[in-house]
């Protein structure tokens, strides 16, 4: 094996790492968003008529950043998948 193919190796095998890496962290980022969820959602009782509320608009950031966050997700699993 020449030595280019065994370089091109190590940086496949890098990039792989890091992304499993990466994965890891937004797997468990994704949990705390579930408690918080789960916790937020047992704790208050969000009101359907009036959504102008301090707890409607913390709802809505944490919603964009749970959907930020699972495009993530599926954006490094592709990327794990089809990384061979």
């Amino acid at each position: 094996m020449s030595f280019v193919m065994q370089v091109g190796l190590i940086k496949k095998h890098k990039m792989n790492t890091e992304l499993i890496e990466k994965h890891q962290e937004l797997i468990i980022k994704r949990m705390r968003l579930d408690r918080f969820f789960s916790d937020f959602l047992s704790e208050n009782e969000l009101d359907d008529t009036d959504t102008n509320t301090q707890e409607w608009k913390m709802y809505k950031n944490k919603i964009k950043e749970y959907n930020d966050l699972s495009y993530s997700i599926k954006s490094t699993e592709y990327k794990l998948k089809n990384n061979r």
